[in-house]
């Protein structure tokens, strides 16, 4: 039994800048150097071509680990697509936290890599993050449903 994961990485980028603009604009004044930390933080669409180079290797590690389970890929520049094969007793019902994991993983990570360069403090939390979110999905993975009693048939 097999599924296929879908992964943007328009969808990636943009929650990454979203998380950034934030961060950025949260950081107290009495610890920024000169006011310019939101601009130092913030990642624009010129800085994207440098996230594909975070994106490529995020997918590397999430392809690594969760190599046992992963069937061949189908990747293209606008998104990432992972077939993933999953055993018979596996709960199909679990295949969006699954994605969701993979997804959550590939934002935090390509943030973390980004936070290395423009706020270090922020970017261990996020590696920590991405890595639970990777060891999330491999459980997901390994799960299986509860076996069903026979029922009797008068």
């Amino acid at each position: 039994m097999t599924t296929i994961i879908h992964i943007s990485k328009e969808e990636v980028y943009d929650k990454a800048m979203r998380l950034a603009d934030y961060t950025g604009s949260k950081v107290p004044e009495e610890q920024s150097q000169n006011g310019d930390v939101y601009d130092r933080i913030a990642i624009t669409d010129h800085d994207k071509e440098l996230l594909d180079g975070y994106w490529d290797s995020g997918v590397t590690i999430m392809q690594e680990h969760l190599k046992n389970h992963l069937g061949p890929e189908s990747s293209a520049s606008a998104y990432y697509e992972q077939v993933v094969n999953l055993s018979k007793g596996f709960d199909t019902a679990k295949t969006s936290s699954v994605a969701q994991n993979m997804r959550d993983f590939m934002t935090n990570y390509v943030l973390g890599q980004w936070f290395t360069v423009t706020n270090k403090e922020g970017s261990t939390d996020l590696f920590a993050t991405a890595v639970e979110n990777l060891k999330s999905a491999d459980r997901i993975l390994y799960s299986r449903m509860k076996p069903q009693l026979p029922s009797k048939k008068s």
